[in-house]
């Protein structure tokens, strides 16, 4: 069973990916060019970043706790806010990070005649990358991830400081 999902999971991320790309497509240019011209200081931005929102979450967190200790209930939907919220927070600037990584990987390898086949090929081997025991799950993952929120977060400061 679990190897239907991986190959499911294996199918389908790389074509968001590829939708993420064809819908997105200026932002996840400027983030392909962070990360070609500024690796060091996405990968700075994104732990940065990643610990910013940890740090948010593990305090709002505890006040919901503290809170329940004395005596007020927590109601579950605003839990369940408060998650969703911090996921957002690192989810869409991570899918667009990493549709730049797929972007950035498949012209590395080579164009193919047709883009879609390129981008699904560039994102099936990142995905398999982060599949490796061990070097893939706590090393490539953690930096990919950290990168890639970071390219867009530089994005985010840059159009700050053009404005």
């Amino acid at each position: 069973m679990e190897l239907i999902v991986y190959l499911l999971i294996l199918a389908s991320l790389p074509a968001v990916f590829a939708a993420v790309m064809l819908l997105f497509p200026e932002p996840v240019a400027q983030a392909r060019f962070n990360l070609e011209s500024r690796p060091w200081r996405s990968l700075f931005l994104g732990l940065l970043t990643f610990a910013a929102v940890a740090l948010l979450t593990a305090l709002l967190f505890g006040v919901i706790m503290m809170a329940g200790e004395h005596g007020y209930e927590s109601e579950p939907i605003f839990v369940e806010f408060v998650a969703s919220i911090l996921v957002i927070t690192l989810g869409v600037p991570l899918l667009i990070g990493l549709s730049a990584a797929v972007q950035l990987i498949s012209h590395r390898l080579g164009e193919l005649n047709r883009p879609i086949l390129t981008y699904l090929r560039g994102g099936g081997l990142l995905f398999l990358a982060c599949l490796v025991p061990f070097v893939g799950w706590l090393v490539f993952t953690p930096l990919l991830v950290w990168t890639s929120i970071g390219a867009v977060v530089g994005l985010l400061k840059r159009r700050k400081r053009e404005s």
